[in-house]
């Protein structure tokens, strides 16, 4: 995963959940320096360790989905 507006939605998340980087990588059994470089997009997320900051933070992981999606419709709008 390297989308950067999706590495952003998720960092703000955390931020606005009150973790530390430490706290959300012990939950999803990665360091902390792991997971500031997943969140700077230096190694990539797995599917499940998503869903588990989703569940962490109290976010839909459908609020990633349906933005990227409306974005994307949104460019090929542009193209076409």
């Amino acid at each position: 995963m390297t989308d950067c507006h999706i590495l952003r939605k998720l960092k703000q998340a955390r931020l606005d959940a009150g973790l530390s980087q430490l706290k959300a990588g012990k939950f999803i059994h990665c360091s902390q320096s792991t997971l500031c470089k997943k969140e700077r997009g230096d190694r990539r997320f797995f599917a499940e360790e998503l869903l588990q900051l989703c569940y962490l933070y109290k976010i839909s992981p459908k609020d990633f989905i349906e933005k990227r999606r409306k974005r994307s419709k949104k460019k090929s709008d542009i193209k076409g």
